[in-house]
């Protein structure tokens, strides 16, 4: 027994959190470029950017497990998993090397 996540748990829970780490990583860039205090405001957003990959992976908008007697049940088709999967190796990469385009 499953059931779809709602309209608007997507959009809180997942398309907010990307679309605001986005902008913010598109702020903190052209910042950078146009900025040269060597704050690298770049490197910091994959900090945000790794936070929101971890909210979106473990935000409990559906049903993603079900007990069947002694075995449990993932469900492997949920697609923002593996949007969250990305994201918290682009932030990791950001967050390690944001500043060497700067430097």
């Amino acid at each position: 027994m499953s059931h779809q996540e709602s309209r608007v748990s997507l959009v809180v829970n997942v398309w907010v959190p990307t679309v605001f780490v986005v902008i913010c990583a598109v702020i903190a860039f052209l910042s950078d470029i146009s900025d040269t205090n060597e704050l690298y405001w770049f490197q910091r957003s994959g900090a945000l950017i790794c936070a929101a990959s971890v909210y979106i992976a473990f935000h409990e908008g559906s049903k993603r497990y079900q007990m069947t007697g002694a075995s449990l049940n993932i469900n492997t088709k949920i697609w923002y998993q593996w949007l969250a999967l990305v994201m918290g190796i682009l932030g990791t990469l950001i967050w390690a090397y944001g500043d060497i385009p700067f430097k």
